[in-house]
């Protein structure tokens, strides 16, 4: 697939996205696509971007919400594994808030609102770490580097 340049080529990358496949290709090619700033069209660029950057958190929680709630055997290599997915959309996520083609303006503000999420969900899960009675949750996010009381 090559980098888009048209709109329609632009939904098909962004599609991908959606699905979370092949991510690393599609950030590739969204950082080398050109997108015309036509009446409209960055407007809806930046809407189909913004909805699929929600729907990638609300996944991606949703996805450690199960994972930890399905542990029976309170396995610390699946609090890990979880744990991991969750880490790596909230280093993928933020990347999509630098693409070339965003508006100075228009990047700086999906950055700020990407990062209060990403600190809401560590705030998140400093607190259920705090509930966890076997206490695996708070060693983990601890060796994570996250500040546990």
């Amino acid at each position: 697939m090559d980098a888009p340049k048209i709109y329609y080529e632009w939904v098909q990358v962004l599609n991908s996205l959606k699905q979370g496949t092949n991510d690393k290709e599609a950030l590739a090619l969204l950082n080398n696509g050109q997108l015309e700033q036509q009446a409209g069209v960055y407007d809806r660029f930046m809407a189909r971007l913004i909805a699929i950057i929600n729907l990638r958190f609300s996944d991606a929680t949703a996805s450690f919400q199960k994972s930890i709630a399905n542990i029976t055997d309170e396995s610390e290599a699946t609090i890990q594994q979880a744990l991991g997915k969750l880490a790596g959309e909230m280093v993928f996520i933020p990347k999509l808030a630098k693409l070339p083609v965003l508006k100075e303006d228009d990047s700086s503000k999906l950055s700020s609102l990407i990062t209060d999420q990403i600190n809401r969900i560590g705030q998140s899960l400093v607190k259920s770490a705090k509930t966890d009675r076997t206490g695996r949750l708070t060693s983990i996010l601890k060796s994570k580097g996250f500040k546990v009381d």
